[in-house]
Parts: C-alpha cells; structure tokens; sequence
C-alpha cells in the first residue's frame, strides 16, 4: 500500500479533527507531515 504524505493548513475545529484522525490510525494511507496555522499556539 502506498502512502500519501499529507500537510494540514489551518489546524482550527476542522483541522485538528483531520489531524486526530490521521494521526490515530484511523486513515491508514495518509501520513501526516506538516500543519500551518497562523496562530503559533495551534502549531
């Protein structure tokens, strides 16, 4: 199985959930690389 690496812009209500998610196993081909966010206390 291939891996998708994966970078998150705006790690807010929606974002962090995406990142749960990947970051839980729960999306087993996606790898989670990088996040952006403006605010650095999200980061």
């Amino acid at each position: 199985m291939t891996q998708v690496r994966f970078g998150i812009i705006g790690i807010g209500n929606m974002g962090s959930a995406h990142a749960t998610s990947i970051t839980g196993g729960q999306v087993p081909e996606l790898q989670l690389v990088a996040v952006a966010d403006r605010r650095a206390s999200r980061r």
